[in-house]
């Protein structure tokens, strides 16, 4: 019997991915800061985690690594953390976890008997390399992309792995900018070109919190915007959008 699969959505990019018996926690952040101006609550707490099996992180913005959030997880001396950098191992080290490691692209490892998973290459983003993400069971392949920008990438990893690797798509939708310049993520009409080009007829859309900052954070896109291009597009992509708290379980 094939095992289950099921998103439930934190915030941001804090995502529980479940499959089966085994969890995993995407780019952690559980405590409210004066410095983020989310348009939603934190829809998990710390206590209400699983035993997790392993931590992923796409890099080390403060939106996405939160791991002093995690100091009352208590299973923190066995639960793995993978990261991007030499400065997010240290910080993860520094609350109490003693497996950490950082992962360069096209690295791979083995979670437990039925889940491993594939560094795939992401972009450097104002100087700081971040880390895309492809999980993998048996039976099914998840890609997570916190902080994906670029498709290039995306179209080279189908290239490699076949034109309908991955069932089920987790990406940014809101097109955040810096100084209404930089492009730092996905908008909607790139998260669902993104789930096309990996052949995946399933969208679930992160990265969708944020309120902007006149002057200095512009927001240009959201899970609604997915959801309109994948209508217009005419293609079978489901778009999964989650609220905070909210549980997803994936039907294969």
């Amino acid at each position: 019997m094939n095992a289950s699969f099921s998103v439930t959505r934190v915030i941001n990019s804090c995502v529980l991915l479940q499959f089966g018996k085994d969890a995993v926690l995407t780019d952690p952040y559980f405590t409210k800061r004066w410095y983020m101006n989310w348009n939603e609550p934190i829809g998990m707490k710390v206590s209400q985690l699983p035993r997790l099996s392993a931590i992923l992180v796409g890099h080390s913005v403060f939106d996405h690594w939160q791991i002093g959030s995690l100091e009352s997880y208590e299973y923190k001396d066995e639960t793995p953390v993978f990261v991007a950098t030499k400065s997010m191992e240290r910080s993860a080290r520094a609350v109490g976890f003693k497996h950490v490691e950082v992962l360069e692209w096209n690295a791979s490892r083995r979670i437990s008997d039925r889940l491993s998973f594939e560094v795939v290459a992401a972009q450097h983003s104002a100087g700081l390399k971040v880390n895309n993400y492809v999980l993998c069971t048996p039976d099914l392949r998840v890609f997570f992309g916190s902080e994906a920008c670029d498709l290039e990438p995306l179209r080279q990893y189908r290239d490699r792995m076949g034109s309908s690797c991955i069932d089920v798509v987790l990406v940014p939708v809101n097109g955040f900018h810096l100084f209404n310049l930089l492009k730092l993520v996905m908008d909607g009409r790139d998260a669902v070109e993104a789930t096309r080009i990996l052949g995946s007829k399933t969208l679930v859309p992160i990265h969708d919190s944020q309120k902007p900052i006149p002057f200095l954070f512009g927001l240009r896109s959201s899970g609604a915007d997915a959801e309109e291009e994948a209508k217009r597009m005419g293609e079978e992509i489901e778009v999964v959008r989650l609220m905070p708290g909210q549980k997803w379980e994936y039907q294969q």
